[in-house]
């Protein structure tokens, strides 16, 4: 009983600390350095995530679903660290499970809120053809095999990807109220980190190829650009994506693209 009352005091605590940057501190930032500011939004993600679990525990719906989702993820890293070629096929699985555990969390929503998903990966997907075919827009790239089925030198998985990286990376700033392009600039960011982690894995495990050899500078810019865009025009959508979701995507896939960026200097 003791233990019991401390986890909800302190998830309280920790609840009422996070409350009061995101509504109080952030909001009222006119005075604060930039990197003041950034450390206050990031402790206060960390320990709005952090009370919630302190707080309500794992609920008999949630254990299974993050316990399947930490499966998932920690059997890839160990198949991809050891024999990528065996597991790499099943990149497209990976993503189709998280989208139906996105589907699941805001299953809620309105056929509006999906319709406007559909259509941020229709748009990527567009982006992405002309950037394959012309060298304009992410610079001179290709795809390999491993996300699946192609049309117009892009695989189906990318407009579905794009939908998961956007929201994930929109969502988890979506509990703050932040200025609106504020919020796209850091969702943006995000967005263009997420690449990062991946652009040094992509030839090794032939999700894609720079006739470079890799990312340059411009890539970046325009995974910037374009998540910046997507997040400003369907920015109402947008809002209604649940922080626990954003941040469960966010947490399993850095862990899991740092691990095998890890590899890269070990093996």
């Amino acid at each position: 009983p003791d233990k019991k009352i401390f986890t909800l005091k302190t998830g309280t605590i920790l609840e009422e600390y996070s409350y009061k940057v995101k509504n109080e501190i952030i909001p009222n930032n006119n005075n604060m350095s930039s990197e003041y500011l950034l450390n206050a939004i990031v402790m206060s993600t960390m320990t709005t995530l952090f009370s919630d679990v302190m707080k309500n525990g794992f609920t008999k719906k949630t254990i299974p679903i993050l316990l399947f989702l930490i499966l998932i993820y920690t059997s890839g890293a160990i198949g991809m660290w050891i024999n990528p070629q065996a597991f790499i096929p099943y990149t497209p699985v990976v993503m189709l499970i998280f989208a139906g555990y996105f589907s699941y969390v805001h299953r809620f929503e309105s056929a509006g809120f999906f319709i406007t998903l559909i259509g941020i990966g229709v748009l990527s997907f567009a982006i992405e053809a002309i950037g394959v075919n012309t060298g304009f827009v992410f610079g001179n790239y290709h795809y390999g095999t491993a996300f699946g089925t192609a049309f117009l030198g892009v695989p189906l998985a990318i407009g579905l990807n794009w939908i998961v990286v956007l929201t994930a990376c929109w969502g988890v700033f979506s509990f703050y109220k932040l200025p609106l392009m504020v919020h796209c600039a850091l969702s943006a960011t995000l967005c263009t980190f997420i690449d990062m982690l991946m652009e040094p894995l992509a030839p090794q495990f032939n999700w894609w190829f720079f006739s470079e050899g890799f990312a340059g500078p411009y890539n970046y810019l325009s995974w910037f650009l374009w998540s910046f865009i997507l997040g400003y025009v369907f920015k109402t959508a947008l809002f209604q994506v649940k922080f626990r979701a954003a941040g469960h995507w966010l947490l399993l896939n850095i862990i899991y693209f740092l691990i095998l960026n890890i590899k890269r200097f070990v093996i």
